[in-house]
């Protein structure tokens, strides 16, 4: 494979077309820095391109064990069997397009290209901007990684008929309760053991109803003040309070996918925060909240004098959540009805591609939320021009 298409190809499986969702909160946390006297050019570009470089290895290193676990398998069985689920996930592993050790070996990659960013930052900047590289690895290996260490043989091939699970159906929380009862017509022996087994595990933060939390304190408060320290040279309000709006909105994305893939999820024995909420109308209550909020708190950073009033254009971003919940509201109610993006939406591309794969319906939504937060983002920068 020509090395530009290799490239090419590995930040597709790592999903660059969700790094807005960590560069563009980056790109703020160095612009709200500028005015510092402190302020370096060079190292404001080295930590973003560390964020961005991370994000694609916690990317990879998703993907990972996920497969180890057979879940991008077993949603492909499901959407199969009928079930609305996410699918596309691993397919470059599915299909044989690349091994897991090629796939370990660039997530480590992308690993080791941050950790050289963190350690250009730590030499200028000390030993503070290492305890953010550090706590941040863990939460972000600690989001999908399995404590139980699953080896290799034990993880069920997919690609294996005789090992597919082809109608899984969780009467309770598989991944933590050993209560729970895992129905299926045809499943491995290695997968049933590992649903029971899991309750004497905490589990990944990703299955225990804790990843959305833990993603917005990643790349809200810990990523915007973080490259506000590597670029400025010292911690401020502005970053921490812009940090919390920012990682609020990043929360909103994840819970967004959560709430579109819960009948999936609940399957595959993951609990995500949307699964942890009883009623449907509980779930779009925690979304208005993740949506709104964040111009709540950016309104009280303007009353105390903490952010300039710039920042009140964040409100011209409205239209865009009011627009996200419309649709999360009507997924909910009436799941089957057909979508179509509209211009002011902002970019969503591959349409025709996602369209002809059946996943428009979930595509739209996480658009729509990836959208709200870099057009968020953006007018943070504006208004930290602007101040």
């Amino acid at each position: 494979m020509h090395k530009q298409s290799l490239l090419i190809f590995w930040l597709r499986n790592a999903r660059w077309v969700a790094l807005p969702q960590s560069f563009t909160p980056a790109l703020a946390g160095a612009v709200m820095a500028g005015a510092r006297p402190g302020f370096s050019v060079i190292l404001a570009i080295v930590s973003i391109v560390g964020v961005c470089m991370a994000h694609l290895s916690l990317n990879l290193f998703d993907d990972y064990f996920d497969y180890r676990k057979s879940e991008p398998g077993v949603r492909n069985d499901l959407s199969r069997a009928g079930m609305r689920a996410r699918t596309g996930k691993c397919d470059y592993l599915i299909s044989g397009q690349a091994t897991l050790r090629q796939l370990l070996m660039v997530a480590f990659i992308f690993g080791g290209l941050a950790g050289l960013c963190g350690i250009v930052v730590f030499i200028y900047r000390g030993a503070v901007i290492l305890g953010f590289v550090v706590i941040t690895a863990l939460l972000g290996i600690a989001y999908s990684a399995d404590p139980l260490g699953l080896k290799e043989g034990g993880r069920i091939d997919a690609s294996k008929s005789s090992d597919k699970p082809l109608a899984i159906k969780a009467l309770g929380w598989g991944s933590i309760c050993n209560d729970c009862l895992v129905r299926s017509e045809r499943v491995s022996s290695p997968y049933i053991r590992e649903l029971k087994n899991h309750h004497k595990y905490p589990g990944p933060l990703g299955y225990i109803g804790l990843g959305e939390l833990t993603l917005g304190f990643i790349f809200g408060p810990m990523l915007v003040s973080g490259v506000y320290l590597a670029s400025g040279g010292l911690f401020s309000l502005e970053s921490i309070i812009v940090g919390l709006a920012l990682g609020l909105l990043v929360a909103n994305i994840l819970y967004t996918h959560s709430l579109l893939d819960l009948d999936a999820d609940k399957s595959v024995g993951k609990l995500t925060l949307a699964g942890l909420i009883s009623t449907p109308e509980k779930r779009l209550g925690a979304s208005f909240f993740m949506m709104f909020l964040p111009y709540v708190i950016i309104l009280f950073g303007i009353v105390f004098r903490v952010l300039s009033v710039w920042y009140l254009l964040t409100l011209l971003t409205l239209p865009l959540a009011v627009a996200l919940l419309r649709s999360l509201i009507e997924f909910v109610r009436y799941p089957n009805t057909p979508v179509s993006p509209k211009k002011w939406y902002g970019p969503m591309t591959r349409w025709d591609e996602i369209t002809a794969e059946g996943i428009d319906w979930f595509m739209l939504r996480w658009y729509l939320a990836r959208n709200l937060i870099t057009a968020f983002s953006a007018i943070v920068i504006l208004a930290a021009f602007l101040r």
